[in-house]
């Protein structure tokens, strides 16, 4: 192992990178740093833009659960379709924000050509 990490195994191979000091400043951890205005990744309406996506993904939570419990509850529903739907809706929830935020991504591209959130 210590042929691995001197540098010294044949051939030239090194499994590590040579060490590189940085610069570790002294920082004041008791006092907060100051604020530069608004960050770069909350630009102006991003309200409307997180409700622009949250929306439509809670709303296509809900109908998928609804849907789901139409099936599981012909009978009347059980504890373990309880436990099914719950799982099932919250899994759906994961699936369907995932959709719609590639879904406004991509047109976010196609519309803005990749500028980013405040483009």
């Amino acid at each position: 192992m210590d042929q691995l990490t001197a540098g010294a195994f044949t051939g030239g191979f090194r499994a590590l990178p040579p060490e590189v000091p940085l610069a570790m400043p002294v920082q004041a951890l008791g006092v907060r740093p100051e604020r530069r205005g608004q960050p770069a990744s909350s630009p102006a309406g991003m309200g409307w833009r997180r409700l622009g996506v949250f929306g439509p993904a809670v709303a296509l939570t809900g109908l998928g659960a609804w849907q789901m419990s139409r099936v599981l509850g012909v009978n009347g529903l059980t504890p373990l379709e309880i436990g099914i739907l719950v799982v099932f809706t919250v899994l759906f929830a994961w699936i369907g924000l995932s959709l719609v935020s590639s879904v406004f991504g991509f047109v976010s591209v196609l519309r803005h050509g990749g500028r980013g959130l405040d483009g």
